[in-house]
């Protein structure tokens, strides 16, 4: 994809920190690193319309090309899924980042560590929130 390229995304400038625990869903897991989260479409799934998690790890990613790349995928069936948000736990973030039309790249770092994670892209009421971009890229170590 070339720079410069308008592309929706998750408003990576909102964060909320959590503690890990126990939910109901079937595959919504804060792996180490960085993991993609969303909700599964496929009818035949367990996890059908339920959160789920897919695992990247460490390293460096740009979730626009993954999706492209067919590399989101529910952990439960394998179905392709639209990210709605990052899950990152103990590691640490940065997040570099140009909105559509802007010249500046922002940067946003999060630490999540111990049983602590950091939720990125939802609004305080959960709901994702949508920005155009022409550059994103999450560096995880």
């Amino acid at each position: 994809m070339s720079r410069g390229h308008k592309f929706r995304a998750i408003d990576v400038s909102l964060s909320k920190k959590g503690t890990t625990g126990h939910n109901n869903y079937h595959h919504y897991t804060a792996h180490n690193g960085t993991s993609y989260g969303g909700v599964c479409n496929n009818r035949s799934c367990i996890c059908y319309r339920e959160r789920i998690t897919c695992k990247r790890g460490k390293g460096t990613f740009r979730p626009n090309e993954d999706e492209e790349d067919g590399e989101v995928v529910c952990p439960g069936c394998g179905h392709k899924f639209e990210i709605e948000e990052l899950i990152l736990y103990n590691c640490n973030v940065t997040i570099k980042f140009r909105y559509f039309g802007e010249s500046n790249t922002q940067t946003k770092s999060h630490s999540p560590s111990g049983s602590e994670y950091v939720r990125v892209g939802k609004d305080k009421w959960g709901n994702t929130i949508w920005k155009y971009y022409s550059s994103l890229r999450i560096i995880c170590k």
